[in-house]
């Protein structure tokens, strides 16, 4: 961090003109006071998240929520790009909201547009697989050849590969979890399941979000069901409406991250569990 800023201050002191005309030098600072402590805040930000994240994973415990202790939410959405994908874009980017993603691998190709519009968007980058299999019911070597294909359909249009990494259906076992710290990603799961993907209403989907509302939540939600996408304008109103702040998973694991003893509680070490049952998606 230091690095950086020092970085960007030598870059104002020679943008303003170095040691040349000493009175163009303040009005140089000026106009560049605000972006470059904008970008000065912005690198900073990243490389927190990257530090929290290699953390996270070397402990390699499942990541169920956020400790609690600040006003912050994660939305999630799980199995795009999709053709509704333009349409999340859209309204979340209208809102200023930020998301966490978790791709499936076989669904990139030929959307790779929308993967780099929410990768500058600043929203985290997930692995889902590739063909969305419950992983548990595989053997070691298939598990190996879903993780692998899904990472890497991110990465190809990335360039780098995505350290966050989400279980389908909620179905891991220890061979999941061994080839997911190996492979250095994080596994996010969840505390409050919209149960979107059964179809429900949209207002039940809302209903079930709003409930969920609570510091620390990493809320699951799917970027491919249209119900989802017509209740998030209610959940937005209702997150500022409680003065919390949605934020990215990294965000969350960076400023409120959950101790190592509350990882091993799972659910249990959540502030609130909406769980019923396992995950339809």
């Amino acid at each position: 961090m230091v690095v950086v800023v020092a970085m960007l201050a030598i870059a104002v002191q020679a943008l303003a003109g170095g040691s040349g005309d000493e009175r163009s030098r303040p009005t140089a600072h000026r106009l560049l006071a605000g972006p470059l402590s904008a970008a000065s805040a912005d690198a900073i930000d990243r490389i927190d998240r990257a530090a929290a994240v290699e953390r996270y994973a070397r402990i390699g415990l499942p990541v169920y929520c956020g400790a609690g202790r600040k006003p912050w939410v994660a939305l999630t959405l799980d199995d795009g790009p999709w053709p509704l994908s333009p349409q999340f874009l859209n309204l979340l980017s209208r809102e200023k909201v930020p998301v966490t993603v978790f791709r499936v691998g076989r669904n990139i190709p030929g959307r790779e547009q929308y993967v780099l519009a929410e990768r500058n968007l600043g929203w985290d980058s997930g692995s889902h697989t590739q063909n969305h299999p419950p992983l548990a019911s595989l053997s070691a070597r298939d598990q190996r050849d879903e993780i692998t294909k899904g990472e890497n359909a991110s990465t190809r249009v990335l360039g780098r590969a995505p350290r966050l990494f989400r279980p389908p259906y909620e179905s891991h076992n220890a061979t999941t979890d061994k080839l997911v710290r190996d492979r250095h990603m994080v596994q996010v799961l969840w505390n409050v399941d919209t149960q979107d993907a059964l179809g429900v209403p949209t207002k039940t989907i809302a209903d079930r979000a709003i409930q969920g509302l609570k510091p620390g939540s990493i809320i699951l939600m799917h970027e491919v069901k249209p119900n989802t996408l017509a209740a998030l304008p209610t959940i937005i109103r209702e997150i500022r409406k409680r003065g919390l702040t949605p934020v990215t998973v990294s965000q969350m694991l960076a400023g409120d991250g959950p101790s190592e003893s509350q990882l091993r509680k799972g659910f249990d070490g959540c502030p609130i569990d909406l769980t019923p049952g396992k995950a339809a998606s």
